[in-house]
């Protein structure tokens, strides 16, 4: 996924899946280094990763972003490119918390605004739409 803007920030993250992979920390993940102005990534127990490695899929991961940004401005986030499970059609959303939004990342780009600062619980990515599931009720 690539977060951009009309200034020219720049930030890319990866989620890829993997049999031999965890959902901790492992070698399939990269941390980020250095102290770039515009960072979108994935965490795992608090640490920025702008590789995620993940366990085999499930629909029901949730992937938890951290939004760091210099400037105040209008930003979009989109997919770079997809494969695998996500390259045969499984839908990606991005639930935007401060808004209380969900976005098909699958459908197109998702534009928002933001305020300069560190944000670790504005985004998650997700793979159900939550408004669309069913529970039978129970009396």
């Amino acid at each position: 996924m690539n977060l951009t803007n009309q200034a020219g920030a720049f930030s890319q993250a990866v989620v890829a899946y993997n049999e031999y992979a965890t959902n901790g920390i492992d070698q399939y993940d990269g941390i980020n280094i250095g102290t770039p102005t515009t960072v979108f990534a994935s965490t795992i127990d608090g640490q920025e990763f702008g590789i995620q490695g993940k366990a085999s899929f499930v629909d029901t991961d949730v992937v938890p972003m951290s939004l760091k940004v210099e400037t105040e401005g209008n930003y979009s986030i989109a997919i770079d490119h997809a494969i695998g499970v996500f390259n045969a059609g499984q839908t990606i959303y991005l639930k935007d918390n401060l808004l209380s939004s969900l976005h098909n990342l699958t459908q197109g780009a998702y534009s928002f605004i933001s305020e300069a600062g560190s944000f670790t619980n504005r985004f998650e990515v997700v793979y159900r739409d939550s408004a669309l599931g069913v529970d039978t009720p129970t009396l």
